[in-house]
Parts: structure tokens; C-alpha cells; sequence
């Protein structure tokens, strides 16, 4: 015989994962076991630069910084009965031009991490152009924390491949290697 009074409690929320790669809204449960969430935000990194050509030389263009990624916890209290949460899209490459900055990723007003800048353009002249930088913790919501991991720089651009740089990461959480920028490119060299 089954006992009736177990079945007038509420089930326990699950603990689930999701994964949001769109901008919408999240809903708060409303079951009284629900006592908040971990938000893991990632910004997006910057578009690298096109190729700078004179001639029969050019120098590559600098790699997109990476995009800061932060976990937070955000308890019941804190959290609206809604939070609207926007996704950053990655930075478009240059065809012409430098790269473009990668997106902000937030969720509500509580939490906000920053997008890398673009690679810059690559020169005609001089032998290298800079990648771009990682996205700055000081900007985010909260800013440093309370785990967070900086978005390297980009790869700087060169006129040869052998001297292009990969996009070196930075120390990040628990002094590991954060997610690094993108790589710069390789250029021509006349002859």
C-alpha cells in the first residue's frame, strides 16, 4: 500500500544543464527547492585583419583576441522572475580592413563578460601588425570574478610564416592557461 503523505511534497528540482547559443529569455522555477544557478559566460573573440599587399609583399594580418569567460552563481534572491541573456557573436574577419570586436555575453544586468577587439590590418610596409586583445576583466559584471578566465591576444601578423604567432593565452583561473586569441597570419615575401 502506497503512503500518501510522501506524495504531497514537491519532487526536488533536477539539476540540468543548458546550453544557450541564441539570445533570449531564462525563467525562473518556481518551485520552492529551487535555491539558484551557476551561469558560465563566454564573450566571443575578435575577427582577425585581412592582409596588407604591396606589390609582391605583404605582411599578415593580427589574430582576434579571445572573448573573457566568467562562472557566477547567482542565488534565488538575486535572480528577477526573469532574466533576459544575450550571447555574443564572434567578430567577422577583415576582407579589407581590420577585424571587427567579438561580442558582450550577459545575462540580465547581473553578469557580463567582454568580447576580444579585432586583429589589425595587415601593412604594406612594416614587417608585422599587432593582434588583438583579449577581453578586459575590469569591464565585466562583476568585474575579476569571481571566476573568471581573460581572453588572450590575438597572434601577431608577419610578413613571413615561420615568424606569425600563434594567439599566446594568459593566466587565468586557478593560474592555468586561459582560452587563447587566434593566430596571426602569414604574409609574401617578394621573389
Amino acid at each position: 500500500m502506497a503512503n500518501s503523505a510522501f506524495q504531497t511534497y514537491p519532487a526536488p528540482l533536477p539539476n540540468v544543464l543548458y546550453q544557450y547559443t541564441s539570445s533570449s529569455t531564462w525563467n525562473k522555477p518556481a518551485q520552492s527547492s529551487f535555491k539558484g544557478i551557476w551561469v558560465y559566460l563566454q564573450a566571443a573573440g575578435g575577427g582577425g585583419g585581412a592582409g596588407g599587399l604591396h606589390g609582391t609583399t605583404a605582411t599578415g594580418g593580427g589574430g582576434g583576441g579571445g572573448g573573457v569567460g566568467m562562472w557566477i552563481w547567482l542565488s534565488t534572491a538575486s535572480l528577477g522572475s526573469s532574466e533576459n541573456y544575450i550571447i555574443g557573436v564572434g567578430g567577422a574577419g577583415g576582407t579589407t580592413s581590420s577585424g571587427t570586436a567579438g561580442g558582450d555575453t550577459s545575462f540580465g544586468s547581473l553578469a557580463l563578460v567582454k568580447g576580444g577587439s579585432g586583429g589589425a590590418l595587415g601593412s604594406t610596409s612594416a614587417g608585422t601588425v599587432a593582434g588583438g586583445i583579449g577581453g578586459n576583466l575590469a569591464n565585466c559584471i562583476p568585474a575579476y570574478g569571481p571566476w573568471s578566465i581573460i581572453g588572450g591576444s590575438g597572434g601577431v601578423g608577419h610578413r613571413t610564416r615561420n615568424q606569425a604567432s600563434l594567439g599566446p593565452g594568459y593566466d587565468g583561473m586557478d593560474g592555468k592557461a586561459a582560452a587563447p586569441g587566434g593566430g596571426g597570419g602569414a604574409g609574401l615575401q617578394s621573389g
